[in-house]
């Protein structure tokens, strides 16, 4: 819970809490508008306090939990499940926002100016897996200072590039000193044949990378493309660079669907990086698999 603004009723939390240790207070204002902040001080209380369990469950203080089958519904929960969250009720995008001042959930078309929710979870009983809660940690930069949480996938992005950009800085690692490299790492080769084959592999409808260039113009060009990039790469794995603007990804929004949408909640933000790393990518990394296989 928050720190509430009536003095008495802090004064009664305060005692109840020194009694019983089962009260966990954050440094936020107990309001309805506000619920957001319990949600995120309950998953970095959990996170900090409880980071062996395999899951969490939240359940509002009127929902009867019946544990033991609670406990059996877990139990058969298969594995690539424990990534989602799992509801009680989920609303699907039929809702929209309350424009009536006077009713608690009230919110302005300043804050959400479109007439339809995305599809969202119900608050009152959910389940997920401590996975799933460090990645919603994680997510924090999305939820703004007034409780409301970014809902624009650029306005995402731009926070995602922000957030980012914040946590770099100046400082130069000096590399420690190693061995030789191997000689099968430092006589590596990229047959034309094997690039042809992961360029034309290439997700032709995918959208464009940094430097502007679609996917369909690589494989278009597959054919020139491929002995002189093999020599290249050759290059430029033999001096163990890579030029920087062919590893700066670029974080856009991208429609779900095939054709734009004008709703938001229709597109999402994703990182897109230059095509031909990622053709690089696949071949060091066959290469370096096979190469551990042989030393261990």
């Amino acid at each position: 819970m928050g720190i509430s603004k009536n003095k008495e009723e802090e004064s009664i939390v305060s005692n109840e809490s020194q009694l019983y240790h089962d009260i966990v207070q954050g440094n936020y204002t107990e309001l309805y508008r506000l619920l957001v902040y319990k949600a995120l001080n309950g998953m970095f209380w959990v996170t900090k306090n409880c980071g062996h369990v395999q899951w969490v469950i939240h359940a509002d203080d009127d929902v009867v939990l019946d544990t033991n089958k609670c406990l059996q519904f877990i139990k058969n929960i298969e594995r690539e499940k424990s990534k989602k969250i799992i509801c009680s009720r989920v609303h699907c995008g039929i809702t929209g926002p309350v424009r009536d001042k006077t009713d608690k959930w009230y919110v302005s078309e300043n804050e959400y100016p479109y007439d339809r929710y995305p599809i969202y979870c119900f608050g009152d009983l959910w389940y997920t897996s401590m996975e799933v809660i460090k990645l919603l940690i994680e997510a924090v930069p999305y939820v703004k200072t007034d409780g409301s949480i970014t809902y624009v996938p650029k306005k995402k992005a731009d926070i995602f590039a922000s957030a980012f950009d914040a946590k770099k800085n100046d400082i130069v690692l000096k590399s420690p000193s190693t061995c030789p490299p191997d000689a099968i790492l430092t006589s590596l080769a990229f047959p034309s044949s094997e690039l042809k084959s992961l360029i034309l592999d290439l997700d032709q409808s995918g959208g464009t990378d940094p430097n502007g260039l679609f996917p369909l113009f690589f494989i278009k060009v597959a054919d020139i493309l491929a002995p002189k990039l093999a020599v290249v790469i050759l290059l430029l794995v033999r001096q163990g660079s890579f030029p920087e603007c062919c590893r700066i990804a670029n974080v856009t929004a991208l429609p779900k669907g095939s054709t734009p949408s004008t709703s938001p909640s229709e597109y999402r933000p994703i990182s897109i990086t230059p095509k031909l790393s990622k053709v690089f990518e696949r071949l060091l990394a066959k290469r370096l698999s096979g190469y551990m296989l042989t030393i261990l």
